[in-house]
């Protein structure tokens, strides 16, 4: 790709100033007329001398005049006092005369600067090589170039045959270095896994480095499975590759570099840059899958959260008889309670207005109650048991990690994930797990509701941990929406 002028802060002429910037950039000093005064006599040089000088302050380089806009030159004159302007052979003139070349050294004496010479290319491609180690744009090093030339009090030298030429000579030196460096590491055996995935074998559609390069599609328990299969694949390719050390903006551009290329075009480029862009490609996509994997497993729970809530409001709209039921209920009891007599003629009376026994009551107020503030948790059992393999998978895969690795939550965290991993029952019980009840303090006190059961008539250690969610999912597995939820889960695969 060519590099221009513009992208880096090579300074050039404007074509079109305005007002503002024309006096506050072009305007001569005092200082400035002083030095011109004791340097010229003649009329023109003295403006040829000025033009030069505030063009120089500007650009950090002479350009001829002819290129100086007229707008710029008419200004500096008017500022020197002079109504007209000389004939445009003048100027030309004064560029080719041996005057302008006196002048010229008296103006690098006045502004304090050097002429960039042969001897200075070593040292301008040292800073270059130096810059190339962590910028890839040929334009970025040529900015790098410029401010060192100016820190440096040298005259900016030109463009494309200085320093175009060394900004793209490092940047080729130094990206042969560091893949060069990463392809002298590999071993035949990984060689040869690379070369295959350049190649296509029979059967297959795409070349395994296209395959590399796969992207999440919708959420689903298949693609989670298409996704974990990537992701192992990939895990098992990064692991054979050599460790990368390059600076994250280099890397950046290799990575983008080897995506853009396809395998045949990857092949076609010398075996150092062949090898290690697939190394560094290689790491990237795993390091991309495991954000693709996150991004999965955070579809797949939107998912089952939005089910569970529709599921809540079609088991709230198919049992609203049975709200009104209990609503009504209540207030039979309230108005048996209210009646005038003795106590024992109010219990009767509230015993007389029971519609059916006290304890079926109490469980259909359970079960009510189970969902008081739209909570849809009871509801995520059924449809968790499809996906409990691909969200503990993803869990796996992706190696969640604690910010405070002694936090007592993330050790029980782990500790109870580890063991449900194998598990394919729905409830399981302390003693299972390896825990006591009191291990599970941790919980907050919204949870143990939701994920501990508590058998009626035992004792409290009979408290389990729940594979899945809902502690009220004993009272309702027989009217979640009109289907009976079975005692033991899906299995996970």
């Amino acid at each position: 790709m060519k590099t221009t002028k513009r992208e880096s802060n090579y300074r050039t002429l404007p074509t079109d100033i305005g007002d503002l910037a024309l006096k506050r950039n072009y305007t001569p000093s005092a200082g400035d007329k002083h030095f011109l005064d004791r340097t010229v006599s003649r009329r023109w040089s003295h403006l040829a001398v000025a033009i030069h000088l505030m063009v120089f302050r500007n650009l950090g380089y002479f350009v001829p005049l002819a290129r100086v806009p007229d707008r710029i030159r008419t200004h500096i004159a008017s500022c020197l006092g002079l109504v007209r302007m000389p004939p445009p052979s003048t100027l030309e003139k004064y560029d080719t005369s041996g005057s302008k070349r006196t002048h010229i050294e008296a103006l690098r004496a006045y502004l304090g600067v050097k002429p960039f010479r042969k001897e200075s290319e070593a040292w301008l491609f040292d800073v270059a090589l130096r810059a190339a180690e962590t910028k890839h744009d040929v334009s970025d090093i040529i900015s790098v170039l410029c401010e060192e030339l100016v820190h440096h009090a040298y005259e900016i030298p030109a463009f494309e045959e200085v320093l175009k030429k060394t900004a793209d000579r490092a940047q080729r030196q130094v990206t042969d270095q560091h893949l060069g460096r990463i392809a002298t590491a590999l071993t035949p055996a990984t060689r040869k896994v690379i070369d295959e995935l350049l190649t296509r074998r029979p059967g297959d559609i795409l070349t395994g480095w296209q395959q590399l390069k796969r992207e999440p599609r919708a959420p689903s328990p298949h693609e989670a499975r298409a996704m974990l299969h990537h992701m192992q694949r990939l895990k098992h390719l990064a692991d054979q590759m050599p460790a990368v050390d390059i600076p994250q903006p280099k890397l950046r551009a290799y990575r983008h570099w080897a995506r853009a290329l396809d395998a045949t075009e990857l092949s076609r480029l010398q075996p150092g840059r062949r090898y290690g862009l697939a190394v560094i490609y290689i790491h990237a996509q795993r390091g991309q899958a495991v954000d693709d994997i996150i991004e999965v497993f955070l579809r797949l729970m939107q998912n089952l959260d939005n089910t569970a809530r529709r599921n809540l409001l079609a088991y709230q709209i198919q049992n609203s008889e049975r709200a009104d039921e209990l609503v009504g209920q209540l207030k039979a009891l309230l108005v048996a309670y209210q009646k005038k007599g003795s106590n024992r003629r109010r219990f009767l009376a509230m015993e007389s207005a029971l519609i059916r026994d006290a304890l079926s009551l109490e469980e259909a107020c359970d079960e009510h109650l189970a969902f008081a503030g739209k909570n849809y948790l009871p509801f995520l059992l059924n449809p968790y048991g499809s996906v409990r393999g691909q969200l503990l998978d993803c869990l796996e895969f992706a190696g969640i990690q604690s910010a405070d690795d002694q936090s007592p939550t993330w050790h029980w965290l782990q500790r109870l994930l580890g063991k449900l991993r194998h598990m394919r029952k729905v409830e399981v019980t302390c003693a299972q797990l390896g825990v006591e009840p009191s291990d599970l303090d941790w919980l907050s006190e919204f949870w143990p509701k939701q994920v501990l059961l508590r058998r009626r008539g035992r004792a409290d250690t009979s408290e389990s941990p729940v594979s899945g969610i809902g502690h009220n999912l004993q009272r309702t597995r027989r009217t979640q929406v009109g289907r009976p939820v079975r005692a033991e889960g899906r299995r996970a695969r």
